[in-house]
């Protein structure tokens, strides 16, 4: 298989969705996936699966406006979003990862799946690399108060 871009063969909230599927070096049974909207996917699916799913877009300049679209559309913090506004705490945080999980449960009811997970993140601010721990901006009070 020699890759290519894809449109779902179904709509999926209301658009068909694209990607670039390549092969995977030294599987050429499975296929990398690209979408425009996520970027680079963790998971690989079997060409058989893909050709299922997907249809090839002959030319693929065809799917350019669409492709464009969906990145520009994707770009900040909407579901699947490439670029997001994250509170994060640096330092010396291995100490703390107790206490901040325990923050976090506390206000699970109110969080997003994505902030009731405490974890380590890599960030680059202004040219400048920055690892520390995503934690949710509105459980800061809450931490302050454990902390103090």
């Amino acid at each position: 298989e020699g890759g290519g871009i894809f449109r779902s063969r179904r709509p999926q909230y209301g658009e068909h969705l694209l990607l670039l599927a390549l092969p995977k070096a030294r599987e050429p049974h499975m296929a990398v996936l690209t979408r425009p909207n996520t970027g680079l996917s963790l998971y690989e699916e079997a060409w058989t699966d893909l050709h299922r799913k997907y249809a090839r877009v002959l030319p693929p300049s065809a799917a350019e406006a669409d492709w464009t679209a969906a990145y520009n559309g994707a770009c900040n913090e909407r579901i699947g979003g490439r670029l997001t506004r994250i509170q994060l705490i640096t330092g010396s945080t291995l100490p703390m990862l107790p206490v901040l999980e325990e923050v976090a449960k506390k206000h699970s009811a109110n969080l997003t799946a994505r902030d009731r997970a405490v974890g380590a993140v890599r960030v680059i601010l202004d040219g400048r690399r920055l690892l520390g721990v995503r934690f949710a901006r509105s459980c800061m009070a809450d931490l302050k108060e454990e902390l103090l």
